[in-house]
């Protein structure tokens, strides 16, 4: 009888060892013990549940399902619209910089142009004025104003004879001359 005894010892020893050999290696006999604990408890808890309690169960399971899975989709579209909205107001921003420099190139295009027609007219007062000069200059001399004030004529008079006589301007032309002004400035 000892030896029967004995015999089933080692036997139940060896099929110990057996599957503690086989079973996962990742899973520590901590871990096994709570696997097998909660299989027992949730077959216990099938066995034992009333089938109309498991359906309801699989019906909140499924409507929280398909909920968040409404959500997910949800979620997704407003994030394709916030990024639809990003590149469209990237897009109108760039649109907008370019138009900006494109009026600023206008601006300063039509700027320059109006300055290089303001120098122009200038230039043609000036000239206008040089060759009215020179073309009065030559009988200017027979006068006796010019002949005792005008230094191309042989006057020798001296500069505040000049200026006291108003034969040249005493003020001084503005700092800042917008073209009425030079214009004015030129001709007297």
């Amino acid at each position: 009888r000892n030896l029967r005894i004995a015999a089933v010892f080692v036997l139940l020893l060896c099929a110990a060892i057996v599957y503690w050999r086989t079973r996962s290696p990742d899973v520590t006999h901590a871990q096994w013990i709570e696997q097998e604990t909660t299989r027992l408890r949730d077959a216990y808890e099938y066995r034992f549940t009333d089938r109309a309690e498991r359906e309801d169960r699989a019906r909140a399971e499924a409507d929280r399902r398909q909920t968040e899975a409404q959500r997910r989709a949800q979620e997704e579209r407003r994030r394709a619209k916030e990024e639809m909205e990003r590149a469209a107001r990237i897009h109108e921003a760039k649109i907008a910089a370019e138009l900006k420099a494109k009026e600023d190139a206008a601006a300063r295009a039509r700027e320059q142009k109006k300055q290089e027609s303001f120098q122009a007219l200038l230039r043609t007062i000036a000239e206008r004025k040089l060759q009215i000069e020179e073309n009065q200059s030559s009988w200017n001399c027979r006068l006796p104003f010019s002949k005792q004030f005008n230094p191309r004529c042989g006057g020798k008079a001296t500069l505040k004879e000049l200026e006291q006589s108003g034969a040249i301007a005493t003020h001084a032309p503005p700092v800042v001359l917008d073209e009425t002004q030079m214009v004015q400035y030129l001709m007297e």
